[in-house]
């Protein structure tokens, strides 16, 4: 007779936050962001705050990092992971190497172009084939890959 033990680990979360992906409906495309900060190409997003839903947390990051005119038809909850930041991971904010985001992920229809916001100087439009390719940080590829492309 033999017994099974099974180990759970916790993970120490250091940041929950929500990646927003702005799909415009009119042509399929992905708006990806472009940091003013750091030049990086990503999903935009930001922080959870205290007592916010993670609906509420989309919501105002999208506001913040679309310039607020952004023509939204229907917000969508893909999922969640676990990102682990690298080296090349560029922060303003107190956020490490190792550092664990649990990430959010979100599909935004959109029907207009979004203006720059809080963290984003531009955007570009790509379709979805070219999306992996063009944004910076492996931990939003992953994201895509497992929770965002076959739902689009």
């Amino acid at each position: 007779m033999g017994v099974s033990v099974k180990i759970w680990l916790m993970t120490q979360i250091d940041r929950r936050a929500v990646r927003l992906v702005a799909r415009d409906v009119r042509t399929g495309d992905i708006w990806l962001g472009v940091s003013g900060r750091s030049g990086s190409t990503k999903f935009p997003g930001g922080g959870v705050e205290e007592g916010e839903t993670l609906e509420q947390a989309a919501a105002r990051e999208l506001n913040e990092e679309s310039g607020g005119g952004l023509i939204v038809i229907g917000m969508t909850y893909l999922g969640e992971m676990m990102e682990t930041l690298g080296e090349n991971k560029a922060f303003s904010h107190w956020l490490r190497k190792g550092s664990v985001v649990q990430a959010s992920y979100f599909l935004v229809d959109t029907m207009s172009k979004p203006a720059a916001g809080d963290d984003v100087s531009g955007w570009i439009s790509v379709g979805v084939e070219g999306v992996e390719a063009l944004l910076t940080y492996d931990t939003q590829k992953e994201g895509f890959r497992r929770l965002v492309k076959s739902r689009l």
